[in-house]
């Protein structure tokens, strides 16, 4: 099973992990949960903002404490209402957006000259709403993969003048994280087009490589970190985005200030992760300073991408 994880501590065992159902833990390593205390930091990639999502949460949090009683969870809500929801429900939680951890090192300005007026960095899903592009005119995409090919063609369809950034011909290639970033100062506007999903990456390294953003309305909360002086919000249809698109780019923003601004958002979210983390280390008595330990256990997103056995390969060498 692959998993995206950091395991910040072996001893005490702290485990994060982004979107991993608890359904899916249990099996995997049931003799570790049952002979040790496993500290489970849980990121989301979905909206929890709403009843039956909590309700589903609460019970599997609740099935999962009661078989395995040594271990902890926390949860990392993206938005206040998920907050609210998640402690009403009895669930431990922090308002913690998952995009806080996106590295700014990594993505920043770089003076690459703007050949796009807009990128969307989505994957291929029908939720990404791709079609609310279609009256930008200069537009670059990034995806991942194709897993519903309907909807590929159809949106191949609809963005025919759109520069596919991920495609040679009809062939595919990954364009990683490190190559990331030249792409998106290549372009003047991001794109945010769900109506519903999580906090959502890109719309984080748009916003540290300087770019403003056209969003739709949403759920999930990706708006923690925008800012009207270089968001702009518009109705779902494609010409309200091609408009806001415009008018973000007769604003002339400095990407230094988007920039400045996103990562000053960041930090009290941060200062969360970190207090949470040292909460732990402190009643488990390890004697441990978590913010002095913060650069080196940072990581992109903090995760690790690979095989659940590598998070077993760390447990059982703790």
């Amino acid at each position: 099973m692959d998993a995206f994880y950091t395991l910040i501590s072996r001893d005490p065992c702290v485990v994060t992990f982004n979107a991993l159902d608890l359904e899916a833990v249990a099996p995997l390593f049931p003799k570790e949960l049952a002979r040790k205390r496993i500290n489970f930091v849980l990121g989301t990639w979905w909206n929890l903002g709403n009843v039956n999502a909590i309700r589903s949460t609460a019970q599997k949090y609740l099935d999962f404490t009661q078989k395995f009683p040594l271990c902890r969870i926390t949860y990392l809500a993206n938005t206040r209402k998920e907050l609210m929801l998640l402690r009403l429900a009895g669930i431990p939680a922090i308002f913690c957006n998952h995009n806080c951890f996106v590295d700014e090192k990594m993505f920043k300005p770089d003076g690459t000259e703007k050949k796009y007026d807009a990128i969307y960095n989505a994957t291929i899903r029908r939720y990404k709403r791709h079609s609310l592009a279609s009256q930008i005119s200069r537009l670059a995409l990034v995806h991942y993969g194709e897993e519903d090919d309907a909807y590929f063609a159809s949106v191949r369809d609809v963005l025919a003048e759109a520069e596919w950034l991920n495609l040679r011909g009809d062939s595919y290639f990954w364009i990683n994280e490190c190559e990331l970033p030249s792409h998106l100062n290549a372009s003047k506007v991001g794109l945010c087009l769900s109506k519903t999903e999580g906090a959502m990456y890109a719309s984080m390294e748009y916003l540290l490589c300087g770019l403003p953003v056209v969003t739709t309305r949403n759920t999930g909360g990706r708006d923690v970190f925008f800012d009207p002086k270089y968001v702009c919000w518009v109705d779902d249809d494609a010409a309200s985005v091609s408009e806001g698109v415009a008018e973000l780019i007769r604003r002339k923003l400095d990407p230094e200030i988007i920039r400045r601004d996103t990562i000053e958002k960041m930090q009290p979210h941060r200062e969360r992760f970190i207090r949470l983390i040292q909460s732990i280390y402190d009643h488990e008595r390890a004697g441990r300073d978590f913010r002095s330990e913060w650069d080196n256990v940072f990581v992109n997103k903090m995760r690790h991408e690979g095989e659940m056995s590598a998070v077993l390969n760390d447990l059982a060498a703790g």
